[in-house]
């Protein structure tokens, strides 16, 4: 499945070491050929042009983030993709981002603990990041199975008022597994009348069992659905305030230049809101 990402959220904020605005430039128009490229699925092309900006600019933390994702969305080794968003963090200490993923990575490979530790940080850095909540979420849920400290993390993911089938199925699996199945109930009902016929299903035959979980527990949950898709999605969300405009900040000088449109004529902000609304109509988790 495709991951598609925001061209840039927030703009880029560059510390005092960065080179000068004239000198960033080609940096900049690298990182957007890359992005596009990316957001095309041409991954291969995605890399070497998000490698180039780090080699005219080895501290420029984006463009390891960055890396890191395309070099996920390629297929490569999750245990070499770690390094590149620890990279992203060692230049920016403050990159919530890229704590986010650096969780969903461990998420990944099974490494619960350290998923825990990166996705609480990224949080902590940015309580208003949705996908980090959800991280920590699932790693409760499923790496865990502590359903109790799931739930408020899930709940945080509905804040939105978005319909999200799969945080609705795993809030309901976050009841069940804390006893209280009549609040599973209630999620059964919501996933039905969203259409989600299949997941409704599943949790009201958790509800119905003396177990909480199918046989083989919150493990055999979590590979099933690894199957269909990804439990958490490395797409970042995009606010109403990221499509008006690149913040570019270098020492005392800021600018600020209209963000090109994509080949389809929407802004980069409306774009990715069109891939996350397919993706929930797909039925894909983590949105």
């Amino acid at each position: 499945m495709r991951v598609w990402i925001a061209l840039i959220t927030f703009g880029f904020i560059l510390n005092c070491s960065y080179p000068a605005f004239s000198q960033f430039n080609p940096i900049k128009e690298l990182f957007e050929e890359a992005t596009a490229a990316y957001n095309s699925g041409q991954y291969d092309r995605a890399v070497e042009l998000y490698q180039k900006t780090i080699d005219m600019y080895p501290k420029f933390a984006h463009g390891y983030e960055y890396l890191g994702l395309a070099r996920k969305a390629r297929g490569d080794d999750l245990n070499d993709v770690l390094w590149y968003f620890k990279k992203a963090i060692e230049y920016d200490p403050n990159f919530a981002e890229a704590y986010d993923n650096l969780g969903k990575t461990y998420y990944s490979l099974g490494q619960f603990d350290k998923a825990q530790e990166n996705s609480l940080k990224a949080v902590e850095l940015n309580p208003d990041l949705i996908t980090a909540h959800l991280t920590v979420a699932w790693i409760y849920l499923i790496g865990k199975g502590d359903g109790a400290k799931a739930i408020p993390y899930f709940e945080k993911g509905l804040s939105t008022g978005e319909d999200l089938p799969f945080v609705q199925y795993g809030l309901g699996m976050a009841y069940i597994v804390d006893g209280q199945k009549f609040k599973a109930l209630d999620m059964i009902t919501k996933l039905r009348h969203m259409g989600e016929e299949d997941l409704a299903g599943k949790l009201e035959a958790m509800t119905r069992t003396n177990e909480p979980l199918p046989e083989g527990g919150l493990q055999a949950v979590f590979k099933e659905e690894r199957k269909r898709s990804k439990l958490i999605e490395d797409v970042r969300p995009v606010s109403e305030a990221d499509g008006g405009g690149m913040k570019v900040r270098l020492r005392d000088v800021e600018t600020s230049e209209p963000v090109p449109s994509a080949p389809d004529g929407l802004s980069p902000a409306e774009r990715i809101r069109e891939m996350q609304k397919k993706a929930r109509a797909r039925g894909e988790p983590g949105y």
